[in-house]
């Protein structure tokens, strides 16, 4: 009998020692410094952001070389893809057009606001210890009419190995498309405050 219950311990311990690692959660954040110390009281919404149809998932996805993706299963996003994405550029737009009502797509009972933020990203490159490419087209409208447009492109070096650095490059990639953002939106408002 002692016997037995030794050999089912082993057995519980073992497979205990086989489970899966653990995942890994990842959130995207501004990189934007602080703004104005008087803000601009103009409300942008940030969102919908779309994302090719391979990325809309809780997974990391990355390119593997020769056409083909890979998905991550231990290493995922904190929320959707999509929210993290609005998320870093609502941040920083708030710091880069000093903005003090900045919210992210969707808000339920929000008022219409001052403007609003569409972004498609139609390619997503994940290349760990290489670049991450972004490339789409995002569009302002303010009152139903478009305000701004332009595409996106841009491509930014991964400094370092391993997922971590993936995700900074990601950040810093959304910290220049989000300063062309604002370029775009202050040429279109000539009395937006300019940040230093």
């Amino acid at each position: 009998m002692i016997a037995r219950l030794m050999l089912a311990a082993g057995f519980a311990a073992l497979l205990a020692g086989c489970g899966s690692p653990s995942a890994q959660f990842y959130q995207l954040h501004a990189l934007a410094p602080a703004g104005a110390s008087s803000p601009d009281e103009r409300s942008l919404l940030v969102g919908p952001v779309t994302v090719p149809a391979a990325h809309d998932r809780p997974q990391l996805v990355i390119d593997a070389g020769d056409s083909r993706l890979t998905l991550l299963e231990q290493q995922r996003w904190a929320g959707t893809v999509q929210r993290n994405l609005a998320e870093a550029l609502a941040g920083n737009l708030r710091s880069e057009l000093g903005l003090a009502r900045v919210y992210v797509f969707p808000v339920v009972g929000m008022p219409e606001p001052d403007r609003q933020l569409l972004l498609d990203l139609q390619a997503i490159d994940n290349r760990p210890g290489r670049s991450v490419h972004l490339a789409g087209t995002w569009t302002v409208v303010a009152r139903g009419k478009t305000v701004a447009a332009g595409p996106v492109n841009v491509e930014q070096p991964v400094s370092g190995s391993g997922y971590p650095a993936l995700i900074a490059a990601q950040e810093q990639a959304l910290l220049t498309i989000s300063r062309q953002i604002a370029t775009a939106i202050r040429a279109a408002s000539p009395n937006m405050p300019r940040q230093p």
